[in-house]
């Protein structure tokens, strides 16, 4: 009798993972195509990331409709990419027209400008948006339905900080362009600075439209030589938080000798950028000032997932990719089997509870995706990379790496020397 009870149980269980399994198919097969939202800086001031990060949810597609296949599922998914021109209003409008396509996800938008520009009505209208780029802590906020895969910009201000201070800075003056996540960076940092004992002054921010930047150089230069007369000139650096006009603002600095006396440190907004290593006269200011610019790390653990995925990419850029592109593959892995697992019901609810547990739950090219109760990634290491030259030709190289702790300070790998 006991065997005879165990095996009906057993059945019983069978049929109900069959029933479900079925049920599924049968919903899945009501539609042809299951549409995902992109919006990219395919143009504007975030080029590099737009056009890494559209090759591989392209790859990542044609990954997820090869296991839809092997599932049995008839039913395929279908990517939409906008180009948002890193330009919020663009990004609303572009979102507006996505949802009218009935696409309840989408995939960004990277800066987060755009993210802030969106949110409202991706809350107001049951639209996920899971960006893989977006750092502004203002848009660290609880059971709304912006969801980040990579952290914030409170650790990112405290990587380069940490870097920074064991260089030995000591005074810091700042610029940084108008929109939120380049704020953001720029409040972290000079949090952290201030807390390690280190001064920053008042800097210079400036219009996200700049192409002149002869004021902002005067304001640096001015400032600079206040901090190099009382510090000295090796414990004064210039941190930038930008995107690619970057490159216009090293052209006009023209080899002034105060502002390429000092170290120069950077953001994730350039880190890797295509831009930068193409323009001779830029890249050679960027190698001589050091500027090593964080993005959020590989995490070594996820070798053998993320190696792959980035030669793929690389051989279609031409460049190595970022962990923010990697972010974006995952995502939407997390979204296709967040659609997998919830298509039994219409209701948005259950369809946001699923992307977050699926999201704790997934180990990919990022690593683990748990996220925090903001919906941004919890955890994250920080890579630093710096343009070098070699034979008059310029690439990025990784210099460090900062391991994130979250009992206490984080802890810096250096792999090459990137200063004078």
């Amino acid at each position: 009798m006991k065997y005879i009870r165990i095996f009906f149980i057993l059945l019983v269980l069978s049929m109900v993972i069959f029933s479900c399994s079925e049920e599924k198919l049968i919903l899945f097969s009501d539609q042809d195509e299951i549409p995902v939202g992109a919006l990219l800086s395919l143009t504007g001031s975030w080029v590099s990331l737009g056009e890494s990060s559209q090759e591989a949810l392209e790859y990542g597609i044609t990954e997820i409709n090869a296991y839809m296949e092997e599932l049995g599922y008839s039913t395929r998914f279908k990517l939409y990419i906008e180009d948002t021109q890193t330009d919020p209003e663009i990004a609303l409008q572009k979102l507006k027209s996505l949802h009218s396509r009935n696409i309840k996800a989408v995939i960004g938008p990277q800066a987060s400008s755009e993210v802030s520009a969106c949110k409202e009505y991706a809350d107001a209208n049951d639209i996920l948006l899971i960006s893989h780029s977006s750092t502004a802590h203002s848009l660290a906020i609880e059971d709304d339905n912006i969801f980040r895969f990579c952290s914030d910009d409170q650790h990112e201000g405290k990587a380069v900080a940490q870097l920074m201070w064991e260089d030995g800075i000591r005074a810091v003056v700042p610029a940084w362009r108008n929109d939120a996540g380049n704020s953001g960076l720029h409040d972290a940092t000079k949090a952290n600075i201030e807390s390690l004992g280190g001064t920053v002054y008042d800097g210079s921010m400036y219009a996200a439209n700049t192409v002149d930047f002869s004021d902002v150089i005067a304001a640096l230069k001015a400032q600079l030589t206040q901090a190099i007369n009382q510090y000295g000139t090796d414990r004064v650096a210039v941190y930038i938080a930008a995107f690619d006009e970057i490159v216009t603002l090293f052209n006009q600095v023209d080899n002034d000798s105060v502002l390429s006396s000092v170290r120069w440190y950077g953001s994730d907004g350039v880190a890797l950028s295509a831009g930068l290593i193409t323009d001779t006269e830029a890249a050679q200011f960027a190698v001589s000032v050091g500027y090593p610019n964080p993005i959020y790390g590989f995490d070594q653990d996820a070798l053998d997932k993320y190696q792959p995925i980035v030669d793929i990419i690389a051989a279609k850029i031409n460049r190595q990719p970022d962990a923010f592109t990697l972010a974006a593959y995952d995502a939407l892995w997390v979204l296709a089997q967040t659609y997998i697992d919830s298509e039994i019901s219409d209701d948005f609810s259950i369809f946001k509870k699923s992307f977050i547990r699926n999201a704790t739950s997934y180990f990919g090219t990022t690593g683990w995706t748990i996220l925090n109760e903001a919906g941004d990634r919890k955890y994250g290491n920080y890579d630093f990379w710096s343009v070098t030259e070699t034979n008059g030709a310029f690439a990025w190289q990784l210099v460090a790496t900062y391991q994130f702790d979250p009992g206490g300070p984080g802890q810096l790998i250096r792999f090459l020397s990137f200063f004078f």
